[in-house]
């Protein structure tokens, strides 16, 4: 039944960064929290979502097992006492689990609005329950009809027009900074997914001066010969640090990995830090540097986020018919074998 479908958010909507970065998990610990929601808790099917706005727990229960959660959470990442982070939380059952999901799907809760890496990540966040046993029936009909949604929404309008995400605004925002200097030189530190999107649109943005750094070489390496950047030993990256006037990191470290020391206090004139937790310290800002996190990349606005924005009654009217078809013909689905077997 779509009632026993619950939620467990810690995000943007309740948390600052600050708060946020606490509770960022990376895929083996996401391995590892679904293993104690299932040992610790009794829970047998759950998905967890973490990124830089939120970690999200979508799980299949008969009661809400919040507090719980927020225990077992806390302890796994050494926050103790847990019930200073109650305030923090944000709690959902059944049908708003459902919209919740298709809501956060689209980025219509993000802080960048129609981030298009939401998708991905939760596609990646199922194919990791599905791997440790911990989807069945409940989830996996879920995320088959955020799926259909996802692509009705792009189908029928005009919301995935353009391009918006993280990385895509780091990439600007790094252009803009590049074109007032064109000897600017551009560092990029980590390139995953979101630092290899990066690269790709200040390849597009025709940027000039970009280093490029990872802890697996072969990929830096790869990514240099694509787009004809320049690549930076990863062990020696931080000695060289004060060399570049822009900054961007995305390579998850140590909290605060990098601070004024590790700039010769000659620090760059912008840094972009889109990792969680962070691994910038604010006291560089105190150097005369601008340090710019995910939640600052949510603020910048053009002329696709103003389009996107006149969509979302389409959107919204799309999430209301997909969450009750959703709720009626699941609840349907799961009875109907019963009933057979009853009558058999």
């Amino acid at each position: 039944m779509t009632a026993e479908l619950k939620l467990f958010s810690i995000s943007h909507a309740k948390a600052n960064v600050d708060i946020r970065e606490k509770f960022a998990l990376n895929n083996q610990e996401i391995r590892h929290l679904l293993h104690q929601l299932k040992v610790v808790l009794s829970i047998n099917e759950a998905m967890i979502y973490s990124s830089c706005n939120r970690t999200e727990i979508y799980y299949s229960s008969d009661t809400l097992k919040t507090n719980d959660i927020l225990q077992v959470l806390c302890a796994y990442k050494c926050l103790i006492p847990s019930e200073k982070y109650k305030e923090y939380v944000e709690v959902k059952e059944g049908k708003d689990t459902v919209k919740h999901l298709l809501c956060t799907g689209i980025g219509l809760n993000s802080t960048l609005l129609g981030d298009h890496q939401v998708f991905g990540q939760l596609k990646k966040s199922f194919e990791i329950a599905k791997e440790e046993g911990m989807s069945k029936v409940v989830l996996s009909r879920l995320m088959d009809r955020f799926i259909h949604f996802y692509q009705r929404v792009s189908s029928e309008t005009e919301y995935n027009y353009g391009i918006t995400s993280n990385s895509y605004a780091a990439a600007n925002i790094i252009q803009k900074e590049y074109n007032k200097n064109s000897n600017k030189k551009v560092l990029i530190i980590g390139v995953g997914e979101m630092g290899s999107d990066v690269c790709y649109f200040l390849n597009k943005f025709n940027t000039k001066n970009v280093w490029v750094t990872n802890r697996t070489m072969k990929k830096a390496k790869e990514m240099s010969r694509t787009y004809g950047f320049n690549c930076i030993d990863y062990g020696l990256h931080s000695k060289k640090l004060h060399m570049f006037d822009i900054v961007l990191t995305t390579a998850r470290q140590q909290a605060h990995s990098y601070k004024s020391i590790h700039f010769n206090n000659k620090p760059p004139q912008l840094v972009i830090d889109l990792c969680s937790p962070r691994t910038v310290s604010t006291e560089i800002c105190s150097l005369g540097t601008k340090l710019l996190n995910v939640d600052d990349l949510g603020q910048q606005t053009d002329h696709t986020i103003l389009k996107r924005k006149r969509t979302i009654p389409q959107v919204e009217s799309i999430i209301s018919e997909e969450t009750h078809y959703f709720t009626e013909n699941f609840n349907q689905a799961v009875y109907i074998p019963s009933i057979s077997q009853a009558t058999a």
